[in-house]
């Protein structure tokens, strides 16, 4: 007996079905559009039917917006399907009797809707529920691998960008929670811990090039006492608040130099006061963490020097005055006296001279508070060469001096 297939409109007890019918049931291709009040929110079905059941291709709309275009057998979704959400998020999955069951790929928007893009997310189901290796990929080259245990995010996870940067963190119930370890492209790395899901609490940070700080973490935020280790020994007591550097620091060195500096939003600002092992002290100002402006040096001894830095060296005009009342007059470049200097003394005498490097070089001119005068030249600092010297009286000699002494 040969059963045709014929088109046709028939009442189901779930909705009205129109397409291809087979002895009074959907057969071949077909619609149904499903009661208003479906109890689980469907609103129609279009594909393959065989003997009154949804098999083969077909694709599902529910009244929520959500759709699942893919195999079926029995009613029930199997295989490969596409399943999309209301959101715009849809995954292509594996399917197992109604369930997502293997290997999953989950695509959700990122962008409007005219230049959509798309991050991309490998995911396993089991029974439909989440679970076991995930990897996301996202659009701007990012990428979390990490596993599900009962649909939630849980055990060891790797996210990492495409510029380098990765870090390491364990998740449990579905958030990051405890130890983690953050490593940046230039070779520096962080470890932390997460609460809930959130930064909080000690973190050591050590840079490619050996530098290492205690620091502390608070909602996500750095914030309270730092403590910073240099390479050179030096270490820098200092205070976070919510996520840059504020407030007053304290530098020492390896060699017992100790610095109170000022933090402005993240950088070195005003005025700092160093003061030296042997009770020395220089009054100094930052700007955006140079030195920069005017310092003053006030030595252990008494002497005082006034200078300025640029660019965290000593240069242009510095005057120097000394504790027994001398003042020399002088110019730093790059951090060393150079060019043109005057040397006063507290008794009146006074010497112009040049400084060339450090050092003593070149024509001077040696005048004495009687009025006696000394022009030559100077080598290292010491009077070399011919020399003239005139007295108070006016009379005039000729020198010889060699390395300070005359010949």
């Amino acid at each position: 007996m040969v059963h045709s297939t014929k088109q046709d409109k028939i009442e189901l007890p779930y909705g009205v079905y129109s397409g291809e019918v087979r002895d009074g049931k959907p057969n071949g291709n077909g619609k149904v559009q499903f009661q208003s009040q479906d109890e689980q929110g469907r609103q129609y079905f279009e594909g393959t039917w065989s003997n009154g059941r949804r098999n083969g291709p077909g694709r599902m709309i529910w009244n929520t917006g959500e759709e699942f275009n893919g195999e079926w057998k029995d009613n029930l979704q199997v295989g490969q399907g596409e399943h999309r959400f209301a959101s715009g998020d849809y995954d292509i999955a594996t399917w197992d009797q109604g369930l997502r069951h293997g290997p999953a790929t989950y695509f959700k928007p990122d962008g409007n809707k005219e230049e959509a893009t798309y991050i991309e997310e490998e995911r396993n189901y089991s029974n439909g529920e989440l679970s076991g290796p995930a990897v996301v990929h996202g659009v701007n080259g990012d990428k979390l691998e990490f596993s599900y245990v009962d649909g939630k995010f849980s055990g060891a996870g790797i996210y990492q960008n495409r510029e380098g940067l990765w870090e390491e963190k364990t998740y449990v119930d579905g958030v990051p929670q405890g130890p983690a370890k953050l490593h940046l492209p230039n070779g520096d790395t962080e470890e932390r811990t997460y609460e809930n899901g959130i930064l909080h609490g000690i973190a050591t940070f050590i840079s490619g090039s050996g530098d290492r700080e205690e620091r502390c973490y608070v909602n996500g935020r750095l914030d309270g006492p730092a403590k910073y280790f240099y390479p050179t020994g030096s270490v820098e007591t200092r205070i976070y608040e919510q996520g840059v550097l504020q407030g007053m620091a304290v530098i020492q060195t390896k060699d017992g130099d100790c610095e109170d500096r000022m933090y402005e939003s993240g950088q070195i600002q005003g005025q700092a006061t160093v003061v030296f092992p042997d009770s020395s002290k220089e009054v100094r100002t930052y700007v955006n963490n140079a030195l920069t402006g005017k310092a003053i040096l006030f030595a252990a001894k008494g002497d005082r020097v006034q200078f300025n830095y640029q660019d965290g060296v000593p240069s242009g005009k510095a005057t120097i005055i000394g504790a027994n009342g001398d003042k020399e007059h002088c110019t730093y470049v790059r951090g060393v006296k150079h060019g043109p200097a005057t040397y006063i003394w507290k008794a009146g005498h006074k010497e112009e001279f040049q400084y060339d490097n450090g050092n003593k070089n070149g024509p001077s001119v040696l005048t004495g508070a009687s009025g006696a005068q000394r022009r030559g030249t100077r080598k290292n600092g010491f009077w070399h060469g011919s020399a003239t010297f005139k007295t108070a009286d006016g009379e005039v000699q000729d020198e010889k001096w060699n390395m300070g002494q005359k010949i």
